[in-house]
């Protein structure tokens, strides 16, 4: 069974239009995922990210959208979804569990809990070692800004910072120094937004 198919048959037992968590909480609800042909009973879900609701959503415009669809979409935000009075009826029947509490659990997966702070020791690090970068780089405190009041200049300036010195590298004392007396050294600056 594809998604598609899983979707229409939830749509036709809740019988009622449903938004697109509403139709996953009921597949969930009554373990009706374990009829998909990509479940395996060992590892659950492969294809289940952090959001299965929004990938049923997707199934359900794309389908919706088609003009011998079988789904018709209403209202917005959040956007309903029903069947096609015409389609109802021709869906192969699936077992619904009788009682709910005897089901096992489902299998939850660990989502690593981080704030994006956290990887900015990880950056640096990288672009210390890294020899394309080979730079020194800083965390910059947005809270710390003296320009606006705190929090509303969030956006203006990067996560980090970094500068690459070429001239550094360079063996000779005296090439340094001749390097020195130029208006412009040889230097890169790198700036980066974190996202995690």
């Amino acid at each position: 069974m594809t998604y598609l198919e899983l979707t229409l048959y939830a749509l036709q037992q809740l019988a009622h239009p449903a938004s697109a968590s509403e139709i996953w909480g009921f597949i969930e609800q009554n373990r009706l995922y374990a009829e998909l042909d990509s479940y395996n009973p060992e590892q659950g879900l492969p294809s289940i990210g952090k959001t299965p609701w929004d990938t049923v959503g997707a199934v359900l415009y794309v389908e919706a959208k088609k003009p011998d669809g079988k789904i018709t979409a209403q209202g917005s935000r959040p956007k309903l979804f029903s069947l096609r009075q015409a389609f109802s009826g021709s869906l192969k029947a699936l077992p619904l569990p009788e009682n709910t509490d005897v089901l096992p659990p489902t299998i939850q997966t660990k989502r690593a809990r981080f704030h994006e702070r956290d990887l900015h020791p990880l950056l640096c690090k990288f672009l210390a070692e890294h020899p394309v970068f080979a730079a020194q780089s800083r965390t910059i405190f947005h809270e710390k800004s003296g320009k606006s009041q705190k929090g509303a200049d969030k956006w203006l300036y990067p996560d980090m910072v970094g500068v690459q010195f070429e001239y550094a590298d360079y063996e000779h004392g005296s090439l340094q120094a001749w390097m020195r007396k130029f208006d412009r050294l040889p230097i890169k600056i790198f700036s980066f937004e974190i996202k995690k």
